[in-house]
């Protein structure tokens, strides 16, 4: 085991009482403020009625006034919470100092933000702490929804409160799968309609007698037109 191993190992040892993960940070205080941020980004959503300042950030790449006010909320509530890690936000400019302490904030403040600006409720606000490249928590509040996700590392995952299981399916027949458009699947060779001839068009091949031209003055009489 490398040393980067053991620290990890480390890092996922769990206090008796199941409220702080690792020595370093509490579980319950880290939910309370994803679901802080989570209401926070509901007071913004227009699936309540709400007005939605909303741009392109880039070509694509939507972004709204709620992206920006949770991703402040959470900037400021995790630093506090564990003053030590780096900051890693989808709407935040990077800083390469983020990877001197080997802890990162990795935060994505409104995970899903088309379906948020469209009033849709796939959206959740995505927090993780990670460790070394190692994912050691993550929490989704997706409050539209009313699901709370959350998984540690070496424990497992949980949706509101009830404990998840990895899907044994193997074939995406059946699957749920989140996109935006499904993309229409051909089974077997599109159908090619045959042209219809134009006689008017034959080339001749300078055998035999010349074939007859359509007469412009007559173009309109001729069916195959």
């Amino acid at each position: 085991m490398t040393r980067k191993d053991k620290k990890y190992e480390r890092q996922l040892r769990v206090i008796p009482n199941n409220t702080r993960i690792g020595p370093m940070i509490d579980r319950e205080r880290l939910e309370r403020v994803v679901r802080e941020a989570g209401q926070i980004a509901l007071g913004y959503w227009p699936g309540h009625g709400h007005a939605l300042d909303s741009w392109e950030k880039d070509p694509g790449s939507p972004v709204s006034a709620a992206d920006l006010a949770v991703d402040a909320f959470l900037k400021r509530e995790l630093a506090g919470l564990l003053p030590a890690a780096g900051w890693l936000s989808e709407e935040t400019v990077d800083a390469p100092d983020r990877l001197a302490g080997g802890l990162i904030w990795l935060v994505d403040p409104i995970d899903g933000t088309r379906d948020f600006i469209r009033g849709r409720s796939g959206w959740a606000v995505s927090v993780a702490l990670i460790s070394a490249g190692r994912p050691l928590i993550g929490m989704l509040d997706a409050p539209a929804r009313g699901e709370f996700w959350h998984g540690e590392a070496g424990r497992g995952a949980w949706r509101n409160g009830a404990r998840l299981n990895a899907s044994r399916r193997t074939e995406l027949t059946g699957a749920r799968v989140p996109a935006q458009v499904l993309p229409r699947i051909i089974l077997g060779p599109a159908p090619v309609r045959a042209a219809r001839p134009r006689p008017d068009r034959w080339a001749w091949s300078g055998r035999g007698p010349r074939p007859p031209q359509r007469p412009r003055s007559d173009r309109r009489r001729w069916p195959w037109r």
